[in-house]
């Protein structure tokens, strides 16, 4: 057998070691080619993420015999260059944003992808725009805050909110408390007591604002939808709805609000 077919079938049977990327973590068998330099291919082998088309640097592991053992038999240095930047975004199945040349450019940059959700090019960490529908499991929450404040005068905490819920089977099986106490502030329905602890994010402890009384009393509507980037409110949007309308047709409003509370210490 000549010996070129024997080496070209030895390189069909090697495989690329592994490679972490240092970008977006990615753990696999690398993009891989010879540098070119002005006179054509060097000696020089580059190695990229097939993922995000990111170069991965690889000074300690080809001080490695076999490691670049194997990446020499698996490579033509005549038919295998290294990419350049566009042509490894093209290959990769999850091309990494192209980190732009200012700080404003960046901002552009993430703020145009943030419905769809982004990495940011300067930080790398994950940006997305959420939107936040009012929903059954909030409104529930709300009565039950409403109820509970009015029986103590002043606030309750989640847990009391938790709590008092459970003992009334016409409350359903889950409140999502732990969105309500995020989520139901954007549109100013409750609010939080000032927290004297610094080893705490929050106090823990809420009372219904004025707009939540009009809202809990059907005296006034909210939009449906709020749109929080950043833990931010960015905006409200979508179509003005009652309190009733959040519950959805499994809830009865009338039912909730004749659901009597025990009186709190």
């Amino acid at each position: 057998m000549p010996e070129d077919e024997v080496l070209s079938k030895e390189r069909v049977a090697t495989r690329l070691p592994k490679l972490a990327c240092r970008t977006c973590a990615y753990v696999g068998e690398p993009g891989a080619g010879f540098i070119p330099g002005p006179e054509g291919s060097t000696e020089q082998v580059g190695f990229f993420c097939i993922r995000c088309g990111d170069l991965i640097p690889v000074a300690e592991e080809w001080s490695s015999p076999e490691f670049r053992d194997a990446v020499l038999g698996s490579l033509n240095p005549f038919a295998d260059f290294l990419p350049d930047e566009e042509g490894r975004r093209a290959l990769a199945t999850d091309p990494w944003p192209k980190a732009p040349g200012t700080i404003s450019a960046a901002r552009e940059l993430v703020r145009a992808g943030l419905d769809e959700g982004i990495q940011c090019p300067c930080c790398e960490q994950h940006a997305q725009r959420y939107y936040r529908t009012l929903n059954s499991g909030m409104a529930r929450w709300l009565i039950v805050l409403g109820k509970l404040t009015a029986l103590k005068g002043e606030w309750a905490s989640t847990a009391e909110v938790i709590q008092h819920a459970a003992r009334h089977s016409s409350f359903g099986s889950s409140l999502g408390s732990g969105e309500s106490t995020s989520l139901l502030p954007y549109w100013d329905l409750i609010e939080c007591r000032a927290n004297d602890d610094p080893t705490k994010k929050s106090s823990g402890y809420w009372r219904v604002t004025d707009k939540g009384r009009g809202f809990l009393a059907l005296q006034l509507t909210v939009p449906k939808t709020a749109v929080v980037y950043n833990n931010r409110l960015e905006r409200l949007e979508g179509v003005l709805i009652t309190i009733q309308e959040a519950l959805g047709k499994k809830f009865s409003y009338e039912e909730l609000m004749r659901a009597g509370l025990e009186k709190v210490a």
